[in-house]
């Protein structure tokens, strides 16, 4: 039955189309997106699946850039490390070529102090993006990954790091580096018993020209002299002017200060005194021409700098060596147990070679300035001339008798030893040596053994995190490509099938087209029919 309301087959035509267009539109997604899944309108299920696989993808991602900064954390500390540790076999080189006959310890002492100093440096240089780990004891928490349970419950999973500490601060790991000495124990510095001094009396006038010449060694260590050449009749204040005025600025160039005397009025005299200011530098001779009168007479000036942070063990001696009124004397200054030993300036006895032993105790000697300060006390108490009463030191020197010692005026930690300064041409008393407590090489490899374990233990933990840092990165790496291929197995498009599917499609919807123009023109033929 034909009818001109319902039209069946254009009905049934215009369905077929409309399902092929539908098709043909989520076929042409799929192609132009490469997803079969691309919402979760597409299929819920896939889709929810596919979305938390994705968010561990970029999850892991994420911890792999972090891993990524922990290994050069890592690295950089690994590498700081083993830096310390040759720097630390260096120095157990060098202790042992200390204890060697005729080893030049000064030399070997700068070798040592340059590599503290490398040491300190690779501490302070081991710093990647902020994080520094051999510097404090923080642990250090490097996320690895994130797990999931059968609920889908997430677990943060770490790599657990602790920082070595591997400096030279007083609470650092390597703390006993510092100060590390092989020729003094670390606690005196810069002492010496040759500040010589060299006084000068010019008296009377120059009865004949001639020339005033002093030598001296420089602080560089040369050998040199100058002159200065005067006319007859020059009176002595004149030649001890020009003497100054010549050659001050020279002089003090080389390390030698020279002044010219005066009396209590002010009034310039005829004596001039050159004193050995720099280190290594030295007073030498002086010798005038005819006709002028030149007395000369050297003291001596021993200046002991102890280190800020000297603390001297119970039992280790200082030793100093002096002459007084012709004769020579020893004197053994013993660091003694509080409240067992002595107090500080009691004599303890006198030893085989004739060293006169004074107690110095424990409780007063913790800083430069204590050491400085208690030795000068215990000095002045306890060190005796040879009738055994006799005070050989004392808070200003007199010649023959006793010498000075003090605190340095302008720096507490110095202690300063000095002979009186005579002008008679007699032989003035003079300080022969100061010799702080020697180095034990026992107690020195021991510490640099400690040290080389601590520094090797710091490597080899870095190393272990460093190489577990990568095998995590790598086993995320595989992982997530594991997680990518399984996502694209659920929603990615197999485009070769969606292709075919695609042309199949044109030519079904082309077919539909066509069934929909046929059913509609047999509505034009009824309509033939009234014609």
């Amino acid at each position: 039955m034909a009818s001109i309301i319902t039209n069946t087959s254009a009905m049934t035509a215009l369905k077929v189309l409309r399902q092929t267009e539908t098709a043909l539109g989520t076929t042409q997604e799929r192609i132009s997106t490469g997803l079969k899944v691309n919402s979760a309108k597409d299929d819920a299920s896939t889709w929810a699946i596919a979305q938390g696989i994705k968010s561990d993808v970029a999850t892991f991602k994420t911890i792999g850039e972090g891993l990524t900064m922990a290994s050069g954390a890592l690295g950089a500390a690994s590498k700081a490390a083993t830096s310390i540790k040759d720097q630390i076999t260096s120095i157990q080189q060098n202790i042992a070529k200390a204890q060697q006959p005729g080893a030049d310890k000064a030399a070997i002492q700068q070798a040592i102090d340059a590599s503290l100093s490398s040491i300190a440096g690779a501490t302070g240089d081991a710093s990647f993006n902020g994080t520094n780990l051999v510097k404090g004891t923080d642990q250090l928490k490097v996320l690895s990954s994130i797990s999931r349970d059968a609920s889908g419950t997430a677990t943060a999973n770490f790599i657990d790091v602790n920082r070595q500490d591997l400096t030279m601060d007083a609470n650092g790991g390597l703390s006993m580096l510092k100060g590390l000495n092989v020729s003094d124990d670390a606690l005196a510095v810069n002492a010496n018993a040759g500040k010589a001094q060299l006084a000068v009396d010019l008296s009377a006038a120059a009865i004949d020209d001639g020339q005033l010449s002093f030598s001296y060694t420089s602080s560089s260590g040369q050998a040199k002299t100058v002159s200065l050449n005067y006319a007859s009749g020059a009176t002595h204040q004149s030649i001890a002017a020009s003497f100054v005025k010549t050659f001050g600025d020279q002089l003090k160039a080389d390390g030698i200060n020279v002044e010219q005397g005066a009396t209590a009025a002010g009034v310039q005299t005829g004596e001039l005194t050159f004193t050995a200011a720099g280190t290594g530098s030295k007073v030498g001779q002086i010798t005038a021409g005819a006709g002028l009168d030149a007395a000369a007479t050297q003291a001596s000036q021993a200046v002991i700098d102890f280190a800020a942070d000297a603390a001297p063990e119970v039992g280790k001696e200082f030793t100093l060596n002096v002459s007084v009124g012709g004769k020579d004397y020893g004197i053994k200054l013993r660091v003694v147990e509080t409240g067992i030993g002595g107090a500080t300036g009691d004599k303890l006895g006198v030893d085989g070679q004739g060293n006169q032993i004074i107690a110095l105790d424990q409780a007063d000697v913790g800083n430069g300035d204590d050491l400085a300060t208690n030795i000068a006390a215990a000095l002045i108490a306890g060190a005796t001339a040879a009738d055994g009463t006799t005070p050989l030191f004392a808070a200003t020197a007199t010649t023959g008798t006793a010498l000075g010692v003090a605190v340095d005026g302008t720096d507490t930690t110095k202690l300063v030893i000095e002979s009186a300064t005579t002008l008679d041409g007699t032989v003035p008393d003079s300080i022969k040596g100061f010799q702080q407590p020697t180095a034990n090489f026992a107690d020195l490899q021991a510490t640099i053994d400690a040290a080389a374990k601590i520094a090797t233990s710091a490597a080899q933990t870095f190393g272990t995190a460093q190489s577990q840092a990568a095998s995590q990165k790598e086993f995320l790496s595989a992982m997530i490509d594991s997680l990518e291929t399984g996502v694209g197995a659920l929603i990615d498009a197999d485009i070769t099938a969606e292709s075919a599917r695609l042309s199949a499609l044109q030519t079904q919807q082309q077919l539909a087209t066509q069934s929909l123009s046929i059913a509609n023109q047999s509505n034009q033929l009824v309509m033939s029919l009234f014609r």
